[in-house]
């Protein structure tokens, strides 16, 4: 079962949530992936690794060197919610 090997516990973002905030958090929460809500804490998305890197160049390094440069040229989280 899926239960048997799921997180219990994620991460998650808002729809206004700027994407550096999700870069932190994804770096925080060690998540390929965060859903998105909206205002009634509905899952409304998911944002993606894949999603930063079709916003990147093809001959980055890797995805983690990405998002730890963009996190620490602007170092911002306030949207972390675990739950």
């Amino acid at each position: 079962n899926a239960s048997e090997i799921m997180r219990a516990s994620v991460a998650k973002i808002t729809e206004d949530t700027h994407f550096l905030d999700a870069v932190r958090i994804m770096l925080e929460t060690n998540q390929r992936a965060l859903p998105v809500t909206d205002k009634n804490d509905a899952i409304v998305g998911i944002l993606s690794e894949s999603d930063f890197m079709n916003c990147v160049e093809p001959e980055a390094s890797s995805f983690k060197s990405i998002l730890e440069s963009m996190a620490f040229l602007f170092p911002r989280s306030r949207d972390l919610r675990l739950e």
